[in-house]
């Protein structure tokens, strides 16, 4: 199963009605060739030299690629999780990233009071406390979209899960391969380091936490692919989170990656959608209602909004 994740928006709360979206769509290994030479078809045909790009499609050609998606709905699922600025503020965020610390200090010390000593283990306590703590090491649009990208990524799960639970797409959950749009060209900025350090941490602790677990189908004869694959031997019950992110999170420059330029045409869709004003442009409201189908969420809702609390 392959991911490819984007971002639309600069996280910013102090600016009323702003709206930011992380943005994935969730790829069957079947359809990835067939979504690549389409992509490399659509430059030829509309005589794209470098890499597509969603801000630069004309509503025509927009349109055409969400056809594409929609055409082969059964081998795509879009996940988009967002924030609002008018139901975050800026000072929701100061509040939770100051309970976060908080509870890593104690979570510090619950760990120690159980016999854990090892120093790589305490160094990397003491780190994620500070980030939580002071924005100077990482800032609050990082920050906030790393938050949102966390609880963003169980929901893809979730959804790789659900979406594709056919017996036909049993071989798709050999493999997750998660790919991110990279920020910056070459190397990985502040977020995507935490991010990659702290996803699967994240992840444990919300299970531990808040027994939150993820959904799936035990009601057939034959165990869904996803049981024999990521179920641990400690009881039916029990994902292997680590074999999941089995091959890391990668982060790679979208010129690199169709898959990340078609996430960029749907993320830029979405974003004009919701914040672009362009809900009165028939044309964006038939690529809208073109891509709703393959919306993961409940009643295909367009996207799952985060506040913090």
């Amino acid at each position: 199963m392959k991911i490819f994740t984007d971002e639309s928006g600069d996280f910013y709360l102090k600016r009323p009605s702003n709206i930011s979206t992380v943005v994935s769509l969730i790829c069957t290994d079947t359809i990835y060739d067939e979504m690549c030479y389409f992509l490399k078809t659509f430059s030829k045909r509309y005589n794209i030299k470098s890499e597509i790009k969603g801000a630069h499609l004309t509503l025509d050609q927009r349109e055409r690629v969400c056809k594409f998606l929609y055409k082969n709905r059964n081998d795509f699922t879009i996940a988009v999780t967002g924030v609002d600025s008018d139901l975050c503020s800026q000072n929701d965020l100061a509040k939770f990233r100051l309970l976060q610390a908080d509870t890593l200090r104690k979570n510090k010390e619950l760990y120690i009071s159980k016999g854990g000593n090892a120093p790589i283990i305490l160094q990397h306590f003491d780190k994620v406390i500070k980030i939580a703590e002071y924005s100077g090491r990482l800032c609050d649009e990082e920050f906030l979209q790393a938050l949102i990208t966390f609880d963003h990524m169980k929901d893809v799960i979730q959804y790789s899960i659900v979406y594709y639970i056919d017996w036909k797409y049993a071989k798709n959950f050999d493999v997750y391969e998660f790919t991110f749009d990279r920020k910056l060209p070459g190397k990985m900025s502040g977020m995507e380091k935490y991010l990659k350090s702290n996803l699967l941490p994240f992840m444990h602790g919300e299970t531990i936490a808040h027994g939150t677990t993820l959904e799936v189908p035990d009601t057939w004869k034959q165990k869904h692919p996803f049981i024999y694959n990521y179920y641990t031997n400690d009881g039916e019950y029990c994902i292997n989170l680590k074999k999941i992110f089995q091959t890391g999170l990668q982060f790679k420059d979208s010129e690199e990656e169709l898959g990340l330029q078609m996430v960029d045409i749907i993320s830029n869709t979405v974003y004009q959608i919701l914040y672009g004003r362009k809900s009165d442009n028939p044309q964006f409201v038939r690529c809208n209602n073109i891509l709703a189908p393959l919306m993961g969420g409940k009643d295909n809702s367009i996207m799952k909004l985060i506040k913090l609390n």
